[in-house]
């Protein structure tokens, strides 16, 4: 599953209100709406993977049966919504690497909370079939249905969401991906919808299906999904935007192609150095941004180069470790004009009860094999990077995330 347990405590703040913070603004443009912030709180927690399952890798994408022998903390970034009429409370994970919406059934084994369509008035059968399988060989199966959502202040009539009445993930997801990671477009007769930004978008709450993530460092309990608008005080340099590569979804759907993938052009650390295509760099492998995912997913080559450059492999582990107290040089991300810098104890995981070199101060570094030339970089690449996913522009930006209590808050198109 997921990660660390993360209570989202939902605060959708309208910035004329007492919470009031900066706000860029256009003059002379008049704006009917308002950044939505959700600050989320850290709760950590620790549970053991199961070792024939995939690690930690909660994105629907290519090559994500990843089997692993790993045991580590894991997160989640958990939201409270209001569904239904009257309103059921459901706890979800926020999910960048998928983009449907979906709430667990009464009899279903949960974590947190079901949703009764029974019990709602407003509820309505979409008379389509539900299904969405998770990288780790979770997931859920059973109808499309559509109902008012509440969060905060924010209403959104007839959202669409998949009511699972099998899952085995362990909650409700709201993923917040592009349209085209619908599982929707899987069905025999496929079609698209107007998923959760999208929908704040259509409804006028925010200029255009957009966000920006910003996690905060590892020793941080908080941070923040901005929809519509960007903290230029949590970031430093410049914002660079990059255009999204399509990537397909299964090798045997070549046309099926969606998923937050950039341009990766090389990794490096101290004497270390990877270009995506050794025999010609101007081909970049594809890295998919995914805050399901808790670590940094890559070809064998990068996670060996790394690895025992700070570290050693662990067979019982099945990962690299090193001493939670070494000390090692940044690990440096490029996408074409833009680096992002990794502290090198950014990516020092510290292993669970169950691990068998557990109280031996040892620690896993964080960049595990992905069985593939396809990167993923999870949350200990997030953190230190502020994100900007911008889905009706096809775009994601990238700047070097500036830890910081500061803030000053503009509309995403106040930046182009």
């Amino acid at each position: 599953m997921l990660s660390i347990p993360v209570v989202l405590s939902i605060l959708l703040l309208f910035y004329n209100s007492s919470f009031a913070f900066p706000v860029g603004r256009t003059i002379g443009r008049k704006r009917n709406f308002d950044p939505l912030k959700l600050d989320f709180a850290l709760v950590e927690s620790q549970r053991r993977v199961d070792l024939n399952s995939g690690f930690y890798r909660h994105s629907v994408g290519p090559y994500s049966e990843v089997i692993m022998k790993i045991e580590n903390q894991y997160s989640a970034y958990i939201a409270t919504l209001a569904l239904g009429t009257p309103e059921q409370e459901i706890k979800v994970a926020l999910d960048t690497g998928s983009s449907d919406l979906w709430v667990p059934s009464p009899g279903t084994t949960t974590d947190y909370t079901t949703f009764d369509s029974n019990a709602s008035r407003t509820a309505t059968s979409l008379n389509e079939t539900f299904s969405i399988v998770y990288g780790d060989r979770t997931g859920a199966s059973g109808k499309w249905m559509s109902d008012n959502l509440q969060i905060g202040n924010v209403n959104i009539p007839n959202m669409q969401f998949g009511y699972g009445t099998n899952q085995n993930v362990g909650q409700g997801i709201l993923g917040i991906g592009p349209k085209d990671s619908e599982t929707s477009t899987w069905l025999d007769k496929p079609f698209t919808y107007d998923n959760f930004p999208y929908k704040l978008a259509a409804l006028g709450y925010i200029p255009r299906a957009s966000y920006s993530l910003y996690l905060d460092s590892s020793k941080s309990k908080t941070g923040t999904i901005l929809f519509g608008a960007v903290d230029t005080a949590k970031f430093s340099g410049q914002l660079r935007m990059q255009k999204i590569l399509k990537i397909p979804v299964d090798p045997f759907s070549p046309n099926v192609k969606s998923g937050f993938y950039i341009q990766l052009d090389s990794v490096g650390s101290g004497n270390y150095r990877y270009n995506s295509d050794p025999d010609d760099p101007s081909q970049p492998n594809p890295a998919l941004l995914d805050s399901g995912t808790s670590l940094i997913y890559a070809p064998q080559r990068v996670v060996t180069g790394i690895g025992s450059l700070y570290g050693k492999y662990n067979r019982m582990v099945g990962g690299y470790v090193a001493s939670c107290s070494s000390e090692g040089e940044p690990i440096n991300f490029t996408f074409g004009n833009m680096t992002i810098s990794i502290a090198y104890k950014e990516i020092l995981y510290p292993l669970s009860k169950d691990s068998p070199v557990y109280g031996m101060d040892e620690c896993l570094i964080g960049i595990i094999g992905s069985g593939s030339d396809i990167f993923t970089l999870g949350d200990v690449f997030l953190r230190s990077a502020y994100v900007v996913y911008d889905l009706e522009e096809s775009k994601i930006g990238l700047a070097q995330a500036r830890y910081s209590n500061e803030s000053d808050i503009k509309f995403i198109d106040e930046l182009h």
